[in-house]
């Protein structure tokens, strides 16, 4: 999720330098200390579910770069070089990553994680598509384990995209459409959806009891007026 948050703010326009160090850091220093847990190994650069941050680094620093050069360009030569930068870095990647599956070197989609993405009898593992954990969640589930927050979650989601947007909403709103999707194609992975159903209902709430209370406030001064 830091890696979808990182990737969503700099499509949406909120690339920044304390984004770029942030997330430069997070993923250099988190992804050495997890290739020295054994049962992790290599894997962030062999497999390609997990290449995703990998991509978001890389783009993260043509960002920056272009970014540097704001301020000795003028807009129109800075769109320009904005937009050559990424296009040559994103072909640059797609034909190292072609030829790096091409050799072996990165492994494909693992079954589980391409019943995300296809329909889950279609995976091509008989294990995974047989299993009924793996199958796509019912609509009545949601109302069992989540009850009216059903209803009081996309309020809050969708508020944070709307208004008052900024880093931490962005990631909240991120959070609950990226686990919301998941958890539809899989009933097993509900549960990655309810931190994100719990904060969006805070937030949904929170929004109703300001209006309440700025209402109530705005009465009472005009009950109190002479």
């Amino acid at each position: 999720m830091i890696g979808v948050h990182a990737g969503v703010s700099m499509l949406a326009g909120r690339f920044s330098f304390k984004l770029w160090r942030s997330y430069s850091i997070f993923y250099a220093l988190g992804t050495a200390a997890a290739t020295r847990v054994p049962v992790v190994g290599m894997m962030p650069f062999q497999s390609m579910e997990q290449m995703g941050p990998l991509f978001v680094f890389f783009m993260c620093q043509l960002y920056a770069v272009s970014e540097s050069r704001r301020k000795t360009l003028s807009d129109r030569e800075y769109e320009t070089f904005r937009k050559r930068l990424t296009s040559v870095g994103v072909g640059v990647a797609a034909v190292i990553i072609g030829a790096l599956i091409q050799s072996g070197k990165i492994g494909p989609l693992s079954a589980r994680v391409r019943g995300l993405f296809v329909p889950h009898t279609r995976t091509g593992n008989p294990l995974v598509d047989s299993v009924a954990e793996h199958q796509a969640t019912q609509g009545d589930v949601y109302v069992k384990y989540f009850h009216f927050n059903v209803l009081t979650a996309p309020c809050g989601a969708f508020a944070c995209l709307l208004f008052r947007r900024t880093d931490a909403r962005v990631f909240v709103a991120s959070y609950f459409l990226v686990s919301w999707y998941f958890s539809s194609k899989m009933v097993r992975l509900v549960l990655l959806l309810a931190p994100a159903v719990a904060v969006s209902t805070g937030i949904a709430l929170g929004a109703v009891i300001e209006w309440v209370a700025a209402e109530a406030a705005t009465f009472a001064e005009i009950r109190l007026d002479p």
